[in-house]
């Protein structure tokens, strides 16, 4: 998923929506899990965690649609930032740490700064997920570049095509 293919009005309104909408089911759905699920706001944080942990595994070993995983981990994002923000600076009566918001933001803050810095990225050409990495391998074939992180993982989910389907990559000969 790339900037460069938002080009037209229609693309870049469901962009928007698709965003607004995620942020927001994903807010209510974090809040509703914690409170109304009667899990509370670490069991909340587990439920989504766990959601991202079933979405990667999918990715790894699975062929389904990286367009679907993409959005399922996007999407699962937002409410577990909400529960871990919740648990972090709701008062401790509530089942929260009773931290203040600056510092409920800056530990946040650092766990994804931490994230950036310990998980590798690399650029990969577009279509050159795992799908496209074991064929080259499989062929002999050159180079095949790897993201790792969350960050590569959301790409891969997005660029690497269905299976059978290897966009720049000539078919082999038998």
């Amino acid at each position: 998923m790339s900037v460069e293919t938002v080009t037209t009005p229609k693309v870049e309104a469901f962009y928007w929506a698709a965003i607004t909408l995620s942020q927001t089911l994903g807010t209510a759905l974090g809040d509703w899990i914690a409170d109304t699920g009667g899990l509370g706001y670490e069991g909340g944080a587990l439920v989504f965690a766990a959601g991202l942990a079933v979405t990667a595994a999918l990715y790894y070993w699975t062929d389904v649609s990286r367009v679907l995983l993409f959005w399922a981990a996007f999407i699962l994002t937002r409410p577990l930032g909400a529960t871990l923000g919740d648990f972090l600076d709701k008062p401790l009566d509530h089942g929260g740490l009773a931290l203040s918001r600056p510092i409920a933001s800056a530990i946040l803050a650092a766990i994804m700064i931490a994230c950036v810095l310990m998980l590798p990225q690399r650029a990969a050409a577009i279509g050159e997920g795992p799908s496209v990495q074991r064929y080259r391998k499989k062929e002999g074939g050159g180079h095949a570049r790897n993201r790792s992180g969350v960050h590569g993982f959301a790409v891969r989910c997005v660029t690497t095509p269905p299976r059978g389907q290897f966009r720049g990559v000539p078919e082999a000969s038998n």
